[in-house]
């Protein structure tokens, strides 16, 4: 095993590339015979999930769909096990990035996504999903699986141009065993089909819808709606409404804007049948348009946007393959860098759980909760959750200046971290950081009492109730 690196069953874990409430992503290696290693990618469900029988329910139920999807176009699943007590699944790790990222990369440069470039990746994803609905078990029974979460996140550009579909968290199949409550929503609400939206029973067409929306976005390089609450979210799901991409990009051929529209017709009757008929239909419109556009294309186009990162990742591969120094550099939990992202396969977390903040609609997890989640999975400090509705809190007047004494004491060691990134927890110990505490506390307690005294002089004295009005009653909680 190489220095930092951290043996898991027969990997070694060298750096965790991602992290959420219900598990953790690592790029690990796998050692070969004759010092041949392979590089993956490990996801494994965290230690106190692992007693949660519906957890690992929803777990095995993922290894049982993807076990059975082999596809150029579709992230490789390599071994499903139990390891040190957690269960995982070894995946293939590509180099690259996610489409997601692309978008934000050309909007951060005032760029537009390049139309027939679009259209290859729409077909490359409509050969994954084609393959996908159509797959059966080595008995020859369909195993009907749905994706449901086809989205700018869960499509992987690599830098040699690949295109590949990930996380089948979410997908709906006739071999898993656990199936989503009847309230539950899972997936992205911006990409998701209406009548995955309204709870209704889906097919291979919700699919076509999700991936169809992706197109809108690339070819009108329009952002799609965002902000409002949850319900607000849900009723542009339930109820789309879109306008044919000619109208934001004239450029747009007017068969292109025929195939996109079909694609997102509300009445899945009215889409294409199947995910072959729309990539024909692309196939053909980019035929017309740009017939040299190919995988070549695409991969001097992501390396073009993202040379460092593409440099960076090489480098560090090539660590990870040789057992040098910087592949267990941060194997201890550091997160991967903003500026450069390692794509895997796993963008979701075991079950299809998606990460916190996601636009899921999954009421069965509290705030609360998922706040305990997210601090058991990170070493990271995490932000104080108010109570939900119903929950009890602590009215008195002690627990109010205790909340503004911790208040204190937390901008206090934030200036500080700012300035010489310390801990929160080295600064409390430090000489002036207690005095700026001290004085802030003696402070605070001066000014309460010169605003009740205040408060008492400008009511003036009060008259006793008459006899004809009852006494206002004490305030609750008082």
């Amino acid at each position: 095993m190489s220095r930092g690196s951290i043996s898991f069953g027969r990997y070694e874990l060298l750096r965790r590339i991602g992290a959420g409430g219900m598990g953790e992503i690592w790029l690990a290696r796998l050692p070969g015979l004759s010092g041949i290693a392979k590089v993956c990618v490990v996801k494994k469900m965290l230690p106190h999930l692992s007693s949660d029988r519906s957890f690992v329910e929803r777990f095995l139920d993922e290894a049982k769909v993807v076990v059975h999807l082999a596809h150029g176009s579709i992230a490789q699943v390599f071994e499903m096990g139990e390891a040190d007590g957690e269960y995982f699944m070894a995946m293939e790790y590509v180099q690259g990035k996610t489409l997601a990222r692309l978008i934000a990369r050309l909007r951060e440069r005032g760029e537009r996504f390049p139309l027939p470039l679009a259209l290859y990746v729409g077909i490359r994803v409509c050969d994954a999903l084609a393959y996908a609905h159509r797959r059966a078990d080595p008995a020859g029974r369909p195993l009907h699986v749905v994706h449901r979460d086809i989205s700018p996140a869960n499509i992987l550009v690599s830098y040699d141009g690949e295109v590949k579909v990930i996380d089948f968290g979410a997908a709906q199949s006739a071999i898993k065993e656990v199936n989503t409550a009847p309230r539950v929503v899972i997936g992205n609400l911006a990409y998701m089909s209406p009548e995955q939206a309204r709870k209704k029973p889906v097919d291979g067409r919700a699919d076509i819808y999700s991936i169809a929306v992706v197109l809108w976005e690339l070819i009108a390089w329009a952002p799609l709606p965002s902000g409002g609450n949850s319900t607000e979210r849900w009723r542009r799901a339930a109820y789309p409404s879109f306008t044919s991409p000619s109208k934001s990009q004239p450029d747009v051929p007017a068969e292109i804007d025929q195939t996109i529209m079909r694609a997102l017709s509300p009445d899945r009757r009215d889409r294409h049948q199947g995910a072959e008929a729309l990539r024909d239909d692309l196939q053909r419109a980019l035929s017309q348009l740009a017939s040299e556009t190919s995988s070549s294309s695409l991969s001097a186009f992501l390396r073009q946007l993202f040379s460092e990162e593409a440099e960076h990742d090489r480098r560090m591969v090539a660590e990870a393959l040789d057992g040098g120094p910087a592949s267990g550099r941060e194997a201890h939990g550091a997160e991967e860098d903003a500026d450069s992202e390692v794509t895997t396969a796993p963008a979701a977390l075991p079950g299809g759980e998606r990460p916190l903040g996601d636009d899921s609609l999954d009421s069965r997890t509290t705030k609360p909760e998922r706040a305990r989640f997210a601090r058991a999975a990170s070493p990271v400090a995490q932000p104080v959750v108010a109570p939900e509705p119903g929950e009890r809190t602590i009215p008195d007047r002690q627990a109010f200046e205790a909340a503004a004494a911790l208040r204190a004491e937390q901008l206090v060691a934030g200036e500080e971290c700012g300035r010489s990134g310390e801990t929160t927890a080295s600064l409390r110990l430090r000489p002036h950081g207690l005095l700026r505490l001290l004085l802030f506390a003696v402070a605070f307690f001066l000014g309460t009492v010169i605003a009740a005294v205040a408060f008492q002089l400008a009511r003036g004295p009060v008259a006793p109730p008459s006899a004809s009005e009852p006494p206002e009653e004490a305030p609750q909680g008082r």
